[in-house]
């Protein structure tokens, strides 16, 4: 069995596992087994030249073919990923702008807690006043009848 022969068997395996897993690293090594296969070709007897031509180019096709449906397989996955990434940004947008709104929300409820308190504390502190007023009030009062209390 000459090389090119050798390298013709290869090939045909090599695609046919291509065929089936689609590999990159597959479709490299396919690739080189055709270029050395083409370079065997020169070195070939005259009789078996023709048939081994005729399956140098169509491993070529086969190759070219399969070369698309791997770039087609490649820009779809890629396509498919893009629009995966692209869900998840909208997604989070989503999600960020609804807690943007929570935090907006939480802050008004702040602001009118905080001037609930302050009218309650003015409140408190009128009240404590208007206590201390009426105290000394009771304590003058309470002066003011001892002091009746002992002109009697």
């Amino acid at each position: 069995m000459s090389r090119a022969q050798k390298l013709d068997q290869q090939l045909s395996a090599t695609l046919l596992s291509l065929q089936a897993h689609g590999d990159l690293n597959t479709y490299g090594h396919a690739q080189e087994l055709l270029h050395e296969l083409e370079n065997c070709l020169q070195e070939s007897e005259a009789s078996e030249y023709p048939q081994q031509k005729a399956h140098a180019r169509i491993y070529r096709r086969q190759l070219a073919a399969m070369a698309r449906e791997i770039e087609a397989e490649t820009s779809d996955n890629r396509r498919n990923q893009l629009l995966g990434q692209t869900q998840r940004l909208d997604s989070t947008s989503d999600r960020l702008r609804n807690i943007q709104s929570i935090a907006l929300e939480n802050e008004r409820i702040g602001t009118d807690i905080l001037g609930t308190l302050r009218g309650q504390r003015e409140t408190l502190v009128r009240s404590k006043d208007t206590i201390n007023e009426a105290e000394d009030n009771v304590d003058r009062s309470t002066k003011t009848l001892k002091s009746m209390a002992s002109w009697w």
